[in-house]
């Protein structure tokens, strides 16, 4: 029994909360602003120090393969390494964790030395395909569990650790830009992260946007490409660079397949989300000197909330019509929520191309919510799940 109370009071538990993004769609990669949501759906990691230098993790899903590897010497000789395995040769889940243990043997360990032996056992409640971003947490949560199981949590702040965490799913081959990262480290309990770039003084971002949208014409729709899109050679020659130059630059990260490019569309929908978010973020400021009137209702009648709602189905709309990444089943999902008195709702999931609405909704109404979705979710291979969030926040 005293050996077994030694095991348990040097076991760590390390919970990283996964996300939603309310607003900024496919435009998060490109820099312009976004508004995540950490939620209570979490990865969870629990963690025993070991005497020996390697990793043994175990996962409480049986569809997730054990894995044990060693850090071994790599052949430079400069410190240790835990030789990840790219996905098309075989390698799975355990890559999360060996680039967070690479991660750290950059930061911290800058010559020869050996990171501490860990064993690992993993869990959390994330719906697979509801666009939470699991694999962005598990990566915050191996980070983290690296740095504690090595005693380097003190004297780094959250926008380092973020860095890192971006850098080691660099590794993996996902270029993030480090929206999923932030909104599970930097999360405040019942919060949007605002995460924007600064712009010109003396405009605010609403005019930034709405100067864009009106500039965009003239800059990419000009002579009918705002509608027919824009040839290879055509952007080359916009470009004023040699087409060489301009393949290595814009086109050889990614295999194209299409002859022609809508730019102004995707261009149109970047700026619009960009403005839509914006607009989002001044209506919630707005709260902290005006709440919300608890009349208890539902409080639909508020315009602000009506206002964020239809922001919601503008963002949609944008998604749909202009970046052409909508798919059937979700229209209808969409639509229902809209039937259900919803004030507003949106696609999510899977990446950005939908298997998952987020959507605005009193609580008092989930009930009628229901009786609208009830023969949508017999559809076969489509399920349904309902997060009612309380008073508190509180899902």
């Amino acid at each position: 029994m005293t050996h077994l109370s030694d095991r348990l009071s040097r076991i760590h538990v390390i919970r990283v909360p996964v996300r939603v993004n309310i607003l900024g769609e496919h435009i998060d990669y490109s820099l312009f602003p976004v508004l995540p949501a950490a939620i209570e759906q979490n990865i969870i990691v629990a963690l025993l120090p070991r005497s020996v230098p390697g990793v043994r993790l175990v996962n409480v899903l049986p569809r997730f393969t054990a894995s044990e590897f060693a850090l071994a010497p790599p052949a430079d000789g400069r410190g240790w390494d835990a030789g990840p395995v790219p996905p098309k040769q075989g390698g799975g889940w355990e890559n999360y964790v060996k680039v967070a243990l690479l991660g750290y043997r950059e930061r911290f360990v800058l010559g020869s030395g050996d990171g501490k032996g860990m064993g690992l056992l993993v869990s959390g409640v994330v719906p697979p395909g509801a666009g939470m971003s699991s694999s962005a947490a598990f990566v915050v949560a191996s980070v983290l569990t690296v740095l504690v199981a090595n005693g380097q949590t003190d004297g780094i702040s959250k926008g380092d650790f973020v860095g890192l965490a971006m850098a080691c799913e660099h590794r993996m081959g996902l270029r993030t830009d480090g929206m999923d990262q932030a909104a599970s480290a930097l999360c405040l309990p019942n919060s949007l992260v605002h995460l924007s770039c600064e712009h010109a003084q003396g405009l605010t971002d609403e005019q930034v946007y709405e100067k864009a949208l009106a500039d965009l014409p003239c800059v990419l729709g000009r002579d009918g490409r705002d509608g027919r899109g824009w040839t290879r050679d055509e952007m080359i020659e916009a470009s004023g660079m040699s087409a060489d130059a301009f393949t290595r630059a814009c086109l050889d990260f990614a295999p194209v397949r299409a002859t022609r490019l809508h730019l102004f569309k995707h261009a149109q929908h970047s700026v619009q989300e960009s403005l839509c978010v914006a607009r989002f973020a001044a209506v919630c400021r707005s709260f902290g000197d005006a709440p919300v009137a608890q009349n208890g209702d539902d409080n639909g009648d508020d315009a602000r909330l009506r206002e964020l709602g239809a922001l919601m189905n503008d963002a949609h709309a944008s998604i749909r019509d202009l970046y052409d990444a909508t798919v059937l089943v979700v229209e209808e999902l969409q639509a229902v929520c809209v039937k259900a008195c919803a004030l507003g709702a949106r696609q999510t999931g899977d990446g950005g191309w939908g298997r998952a609405v987020l959507w605005r909704m009193p609580v008092s109404r989930t009930p009628v919510f229901l009786d609208c979705a009830a023969a949508f979710a017999i559809i076969p291979g489509v399920s349904a799940g309902v997060y009612a969030v309380g008073d508190e926040g509180e899902i």
